[in-house]
């Protein structure tokens, strides 16, 4: 069965790359990154589209792949509170396909150091320390938290992978707490 892996965390925690490396470990993978949709968004996308438009596109884009016959879609975005998690499951509509989510994790001063290293981006600032600790603050509805402070992506990315594949083969829900 077609399923979604969310990948999240906060801004230069690495959920590009392990979200990159997913899709070559896992065959028929489409990856959705949430910085290409913002890019589509218009400013004060809010103000224009209403809430929550990026998640719900990321939504309906996943459910047009999974409609083509994509095996797996792989959401590379900042989810920071449960309407986040509301505005994608919306946007799938039913029946709904199973939900992994994976929130990528790192002490505050790792992430700030990241971020601020990435090229083809300005640093993001004070943004990051804001959605650090909103994550923190909502843990308990951000699906599995995965340190990756002193792991390498591509383990990152085999821990994810063998998780959902441990999911899969014993026929159970989903071990997300997407709610």
């Amino acid at each position: 069965m077609a399923e979604v892996l969310i990948i999240s965390g906060p801004p230069g925690v690495g959920k590009t790359t392990v979200s990159r490396i997913l899709a070559e470990l896992l065959p028929g993978t489409v990856c959705i990154r949430g910085d290409d949709l913002r890019a589509f968004a218009p400013k004060n996308a809010r103000e224009h589209l209403g809430g929550g438009s990026t998640f719900r596109a990321a939504a309906v884009l996943a459910k047009a792949y999974l409609a083509m016959g994509a095996a797996r879609i792989v959401v590379d975005y900042v989810f920071l509170r449960r309407s986040h998690v509301a505005y994608f499951r919306e946007g799938l509509g039913s029946p709904e396909p199973p939900i992994h989510m994976f929130t990528l994790w790192a002490p505050l001063d790792v992430v700030q150091s990241r971020e601020q290293e990435r090229v083809a981006r300005s640093p993001l600032g004070p943004a990051v320390e804001e959605c650090w600790n909103e994550i923190e603050r909502n843990k308990a509805i951000l699906g599995e938290f995965i340190d990756n402070a002193a792991v390498e992506p591509d383990e990152v990315a085999r821990r994810i992978s063998a998780s959902v594949r441990h999911v899969a083969v014993l026929g159970g829900r989903p071990t997300s707490r997407c709610t």
